[in-house]
């Protein structure tokens, strides 16, 4: 089968002839992302060797809006982190409120094992409990944009950083 390819001066690919290690081969490179259509009705032909092969006429339509891996590499970890983010904000109101409900402040005034200086307050403990959270979304921000190719990898984050944000809670 051979594709009988029409194209634009806009999808037109880049011939890589003299590159190619066949002398006689005629090879063309599209963009990433480039989509390819039936163009009209499929036919056969003799080809020089006697044998019967089939065309068939193809348009090529480049996706320029198209991004680059790395793009979407980028905008996987950016998603993440702005899930991290979004969590951090959620997990504040959460403790807040928790802390609230359960009368912590009192609880931690009246417990003389732990406030025998009077240093340790809930305020402390919450924000104890948040840097410890953004410690971890600080660890997932470093981790390089190819990681998050890795379905393992990137399975392994978002794990953490629901376990990170159940910890949290948890205290």
């Amino acid at each position: 089968m051979v594709l009988e390819m029409v194209v634009g001066p806009v999808d037109r690919g880049a011939c890589v002839r003299d590159l190619s290690q066949y002398p006689r081969e005629v090879e063309y490179l599209y963009l990433p992302m480039s989509f390819i259509s039936p163009d009209g009705t499929p036919r056969f032909t003799i080809g020089a060797a006697g044998l019967c092969v089939r065309v068939v006429p193809v348009r090529v339509n480049a996706n320029l809006s198209a991004r680059t891996v790395e793009q979407i590499l980028g905008q996987k970890r950016r998603m993440h982190c702005a899930a991290f983010r979004f969590l951090l904000g959620e997990l504040q109101g959460e403790l807040a409120r928790l802390a609230e409900a359960g009368g912590a402040t009192a609880r931690c005034a009246g417990d003389s094992t732990k406030n025998q200086d009077g240093t340790h307050t809930v305020e402390g403990l919450l924000d104890g409990i948040t840097r410890q959270f953004e410690a971890v979304q600080r660890r997932h921000e470093a981790v390089d944009e190819w990681q998050y190719a890795d379905d393992a990898v990137f399975q392994g984050l978002v794990a953490e950083m629901l376990d990170a944000r159940r910890w949290a809670v948890s205290k």
